[in-house]
Formats: C-alpha cells, structure tokens, sequence
C-alpha cells in the first residue's frame, strides 16, 4: 500500500515539475 501511494505522489510531483 505504502509503494503504491509513494509512486501515485512520486509521479504527481514528477508530471507538475516537467510540465512546469
């Protein structure tokens, strides 16, 4: 559970900081 929401908010931050 936990290494699924980690790559969910890994992902997030990663998706924002490239589209920034």
């Amino acid at each position: 559970m936990s290494k699924p929401k980690i790559a969910i908010v890994v992902g997030s931050t990663r998706a924002a900081r490239f589209a920034d």
